[in-house]
Formats: structure tokens, C-alpha cells, sequence
């Protein structure tokens, strides 16, 4: 039996490695609060593009804080998967002031993180990846580039095997969107399965069943889950 949702894009994340054979990426390895936007038209048309490609995901080489296993980011925010759970970071594009009368006003991002963690699953549930995808990708602490941690390669599914007992939980995205299943095996019980969410005001289930969750932002919505079987 396989119980599937699936997070609407207003959440994540994208990112371009699948579609371009034999390239890299290159991506700071420090984290910053806030990032330079630049306003010409060939940046706006990229980042178009950038939005519209399927999630994958990465392993922790040692570019990341140690508790990330995974992460997938784009242009407006990542998911970072842990051993017990997920978080988001989602950016928004703000005007502040800036430093110098040529330049009176500059674009940087303010971060929202919300997280959702795994109740009770079960301690010794591994974390896994699978389908390798075509492209890779390069992380900088600094201008020496023999301090890069380089040749990091991309995912297209993220798996918690057992996250309960005969209960698999997978990771994948559906164009832009990010989706997951539950996949249950014989003798497993789904009422084990509970999601909590994290650094959020407050949870809701809409007219169309969709799940609401109410951030300082504004709402995300997942769309309604269904099951079937294989």
C-alpha cells in the first residue's frame, strides 16, 4: 500500500544539474544571511529556468552543518534532510537601503526556517539515496580552490527505510514539485505515522483537504494525500 502527499511549489525548490550533461555547479560553502540580487534581464530570464527544473538532492561531504544528511535548493529557498526530520528555508527578495548615494537602495533575502520532524519513528531507520542524476556539484569555503569540496554528486529519490516498523518513506520531486510516499508493507500499522511541524503558528485542513500550514509569511499548502496499491 502506498500513502503519497505532495508539498506545492510555493515551498521549493528546484535546481539545474539533470538537464545539463558534463557540467558542474559551483555554490559557496559559508552560509549568509543575506545575497546580492542582481536586476539585469539574461539574470531574470535564468532564474525562470532555474524555478522550473525537478528537484534533486545532494549528500553532506562536509560542506553542511554535521546533523544534514541531504539538501536541494534553488533560486527562493532549500530542504535540508536530517536523521528525524526536514527543514525548509525559504527566501523572499526585500529592498533595504544601501550604502553609498550611487547605489541608494540594494536586493537582499530574508530567510524563513520552519521544520517538521518524524514522531516516534524508529531510531535505527537509515537514510538513504538512489537514482543518481547526470550533474554534480562544487562548494567553495573561500577563493583557494583546492579548499572546495568538489565532484558532490545528485540524487533524484531520498529514502528513510523503516522509518517504522514496514513502513518506507520516499523522497522525489514531479516536475517542480516535491513529493513523497509512504510505502507500507504487509503487517504495518499507518496510525504510527505522525509529522510535526515546527517554528510555524499553526496547522489547518481546508475545504478541499488540503493541509494548511500558517507561517509569518502566509500559508503553504500540501495537497490532499491519497493511497492506493501495487
Amino acid at each position: 500500500t502506498l500513502l503519497s502527499g505532495s508539498i506545492i511549489p510555493c515551498i521549493l525548490l528546484a535546481n539545474v544539474s539533470n538537464n545539463l550533461k558534463n557540467k558542474s555547479k559551483n555554490f559557496p560553502a559559508e552560509k549568509t544571511n543575506s545575497v546580492s540580487a542582481g536586476d539585469n534581464e539574461s539574470n531574470k530570464q535564468a532564474t525562470g529556468q532555474f524555478m522550473n527544473l525537478p528537484v534533486t538532492f545532494r549528500p553532506n561531504r562536509g560542506q553542511w552543518e554535521e546533523n544534514v544528511l541531504y539538501a536541494g535548493s534553488s533560486a527562493n529557498g532549500n530542504i535540508s534532510f536530517l536523521k528525524n526530520g526536514l527543514s525548509f528555508a525559504h527566501r523572499k527578495e526585500i529592498s533595504v537601503a544601501g550604502n553609498s548615494p550611487a547605489k541608494p537602495e540594494k536586493k537582499e533575502h530574508e530567510i524563513l526556517v520552519w521544520n517538521t520532524c518524524f514522531k516516534d519513528m524508529n531510531p535505527g531507520a537509515e537514510v538513504l539515496h538512489a537514482e543518481q542524476g547526470e550533474g554534480y556539484a562544487n562548494y567553495f569555503l573561500n577563493k583557494d580552490v583546492s579548499m572546495g569540496i568538489t565532484q558532490v554528486p545528485e540524487y533524484k529519490e531520498i529514502i528513510y527505510k523503516e522509518i517504522y516498523d514496514n513502513i518506507d518513506l520516499k523522497f522525489y520531486s514531479v516536475g517542480n514539485d516535491l513529493e513523497y510516499d509512504y510505502i507500507l508493507r504487509p503487517g504495518a500499522d499507518m496510525n504510527k505515522i505522525k509529522m510535526q511541524a515546527e517554528g510555524i503558528k499553526k496547522l489547518g485542513i481546508n475545504m478541499n483537504g488540503e493541509l494548511e500550514i500558517h507561517t509569518s509569511w502566509g500559508i503553504v499548502k500540501e495537497k490532499k494525500p491519497y493511497a492506493y496499491q501495487y
